[in-house]
């Protein structure tokens, strides 16, 4: 969904995260939402947080993209009725 060719605007992002979790929660048997993000990307973590998804871990050296290796943020989101993102 991040990628720039995906979605090129954040504010588009924002919308589709913010439509698309609470959909997901309800129509799928999930618990959980997860995202990975590349290190180098503190804009597409900063959106995250701003949809109600939480920094669990950071798995070092896992990606390698472009020849660079870089560590993975993984966000996630668990549903529920209480599905509030910040920022509203």
């Amino acid at each position: 969904m991040g990628e720039r060719f995906v979605c090129g605007y954040k504010t588009a992002c924002k919308g589709a995260i913010r439509s698309l979790v609470p959909i997901a929660f309800e129509r799928f048997d999930i618990v959980r939402f997860e995202a990975g993000i590349f290190s180098n990307n503190p804009a597409s973590m900063r959106l995250l947080e701003k949809c109600g998804f939480t920094r669990e871990a950071v798995h070092r050296m896992a990606i390698t993209k472009n020849g660079v290796t870089l560590d993975e943020a993984v966000y996630v989101h668990f549903g529920g009725p209480d599905f509030r993102p910040s920022g509203r």
